[in-house]
């Protein structure tokens, strides 16, 4: 789950890498296994961009976006499935202290 919380973080990156690529298609070698780029956010500052080499330039750019919305999906839903997580951890606490006690002796008026 942090994992993915990780991963969610980064959709601003990966979008402004999607971003970057689209408005440097031309300067884009095809093949490239990585390019650098003026950052289009902020030209001062050059990204280093992963690319799929056996993808166009466009469709790297493509697969940017895609793996920037699903970060933007996770980000939405990771903190519900945290609190659900939680839920189960307190709940399954409760059922171990409740069998401990049981265990000692602390539910003997349901014996028989």
């Amino acid at each position: 789950m942090c994992g993915d919380l990780d991963g969610a973080r980064r959709a601003p990156e990966l979008r402004r890498f999607g971003e970057t690529l689209l408005v440097h298609l031309r300067h884009v070698p095809k093949a490239a296994e990585r390019v650098s780029l003026a950052d289009v956010m902020a030209p001062d500052r050059t990204l280093e961009i992963a690319l799929d080499p056996r993808l166009s330039p466009q469709a790297n750019a493509a697969r940017y976006f895609k793996q920037a919305a699903k970060a933007e999906r996770g980000l939405a839903e990771i903190p519900a499935r945290v609190a659900a997580l939680e839920a189960e951890i307190e709940r399954v606490r409760a059922a171990r202290a409740s069998r401990r006690d049981d265990a000692r002796g602390g539910g003997r008026g349901r014996r028989r």
